[in-house]
């Protein structure tokens, strides 16, 4: 009887981590010979009631159109967990989606929009940011 009942605690609260929490959704890495590690392409989690996006080009960033389109301005951020904004922040939350309406209500833009991409992962330093961007380019 009182095995039973462990089983079943123990089985509410598997579910309960993993549908409300996040759990078993972790936002996936893969080893990378020049950057040590990337953001896998294409991804959506949900991790801590949070959504986390990743797009082709393996970054917390909205999808990078392959051809620059004339009315859109495109500003690459490069960083850390700072600009990734780890996974206790929601996409809308993120350093690069935060600053797209201010740029985009700048007297500069000149009724552009804008496509900011945020090239980062956890714990990237110098070394990874650089392989990262001599790899992919400017976009």
């Amino acid at each position: 009887m009182l095995g039973g009942v462990l089983v079943g605690c123990v089985f509410l609260a598997e579910i309960s981590l993993r549908l409300m929490v996040g759990l078993g959704d972790p936002p996936l890495v893969s080893l990378h010979e020049d950057t040590e590690y990337q953001l896998v392409p294409n991804g959506r989690y949900r991790r801590f009631g949070n959504l986390v996006e990743v797009n082709a080009h393996g970054m917390r960033s909205a999808p990078i159109p392959h051809n620059p389109i004339p009315t859109q301005r495109r500003v690459l951020l490069v960083g850390d967990s700072v600009v990734y904004g780890n996974h206790f922040l929601d996409q809308t939350e993120t350093i690069a989606s935060r600053m797209t309406p201010y740029l985009e209500q700048s007297d500069n833009m000149g009724g552009c929009t804008a496509l900011i991409m945020a090239a980062a992962v956890s714990s990237w330093g110098p070394v990874n940011q650089a392989a990262f961007l001599e790899n992919t380019g400017l976009l």
